[in-house]
């Protein structure tokens, strides 16, 4: 056994001994050397080390990285990403593990000698091996990826890779340097296990009982699991699930795709490439000014990451504005109108242009006239304003 693995396994063992909590998580995981990641990474089950890279790294050190894996495991980010971009989603959870595991006490390892230059010459300037922030405290996972996405940022840094089943996608981890001693680095493909991969629901309850048992779970990681295993699911979450139903990137060849018909090509189309949405954004006073900028955010991000052309109609009793957005074209948000509510013109002013969407989203507060009839297409109500009844369409709640 190499000095690196007795340092891992000692590690594992503090935690099982002092931190029933994340032991727990961490005997769950399979320790497996590889120099395919920079430092570290996981599939969900296994917790991948570069052997090179963390051999200098001390047993305080690599329990915090230890458990860092093992709560993506738990948290199920893997799983929960959808078609979200694979370097955002890791920071995003990144974010969230490592503002735990600072607050149970964990130090943050500092970058390894041998990746400091890399580091230096990648422009970033900190040596912390992960990313940590007070503006994200209090967040969840989903939460923090839409505000990385809103800021156009490209992160930079992370403490490990979310690698996915039958992907082998590594994120913003590079190949690390071949092994010079230390653990022999096993040559695997990444996230192709054989192995059962652990109910983590049940191994995070069991966990979270554990330490209760014991006195020692924390009161911020009491309210952060009750909220994993009795999940309220954030509106903007839900209008993302939502959406995915229209977005499924299936080959067809009718219609054809339109990208390349002006050149007499003939390819077949992509679901999401010909999605189409209409917005109707209720200016009447009766949403607030913050609310529709929450939702405006939620829908730019949404619609760049499934490719959607979007219709917005700005209306109240009568239709104000419309804009037709392309997927690559900027939104230009602006709140107009702000008479009485009247749903029917939204829906007049679709017919009148002959848009046949696949959905129309609504955002309002659900006070106001609605169509006789229901479109032939989809309908989601986004509702600022508690449960209301409507006469036709899905529903979503803005809560607080």
């Amino acid at each position: 056994m190499s000095e690196l693995d007795k340092k891992i396994t000692k590690a594992r063992v503090q935690l099982v001994l002092h931190e029933p909590f994340f032991g727990t998580l961490v005997l769950n995981t399979i320790p497996t050397p590889t120099d395919q990641v920079e430092v570290a990474a996981t599939d969900g089950h296994r917790f991948y080390y570069n052997p090179e890279n963390c051999k200098d790294l001390d047993v305080e050190e690599l329990k915090f990285i230890a458990a860092h894996e093992a709560m993506h495991c738990a948290f199920e980010h893997m799983k929960r990403r959808g078609r979200r971009d694979h370097d955002l989603w890791n920071a995003a959870g990144d974010y969230v593990i490592n503002l735990a595991l600072t607050d149970a006490g964990f130090r943050m390892p500092k970058l390894p000698a041998n990746l400091l230059e890399k580091a230096k010459k990648a422009g970033i300037k900190e040596d912390n091996l992960g990313l940590i922030d007070e503006k994200h405290r209090g967040k969840n996972a989903d939460v923090i990826y839409t505000e990385l996405f809103n800021s156009g940022k490209k992160i930079k840094c992370g403490t490990c890779v979310l690698i996915y089943p039958k992907d082998g996608k590594e994120g913003d981890g590079k190949s690390g340097d071949k092994n010079k001693g230390g653990s022999s680095p096993r040559k695997i493909t990444l996230g192709e296990g054989d192995d059962k991969v652990p109910d983590w629901p049940v191994v995070l309850a069991q966990a979270a009982h554990k330490a209760r048992m014991q006195g020692t779970l924390p009161s911020y990681l009491e309210e952060f699991i009750n909220q994993m295993l009795n999940p309220k699911v954030p509106w903007n979450e839900m209008l993302r699930q939502y959406l995915t139903k229209f977005t499924k990137e299936e080959p067809r060849w009718s219609p054809p795709s339109k990208k390349f018909l002006h050149k007499r090509i003939y390819l077949p189309s992509m679901r999401g490439e010909t999605a189409e949405i209409v917005i109707g954004i209720d200016t009447s006073g009766s949403v607030g000014s913050e609310e529709l900028q929450q939702f405006y955010g939620e829908v730019d991000a949404i619609r760049r990451t499934y490719r959607m052309k979007v219709w917005m109609i700005y209306v109240d009793a009568e239709v104000h504005r419309v804009d037709e957005v392309e997927p690559w074209d900027d939104l230009n948000f602006k709140i107009v109108g702000r008479g009485g509510t009247d749903f029917r013109p939204c829906f007049k002013e679709i017919e009148k242009r002959g848009i046949v969407p696949d959905v129309c989203i609504y955002l309002t507060d659900g006070d106001g006239s609605f169509p006789k009839d229901a479109p032939e297409y989809d309908v989601l109500w986004v509702l600022s304003k508690g449960k209301r009844d409507v006469p036709f369409g899905d529903t979503i709640i803005i809560d607080d």
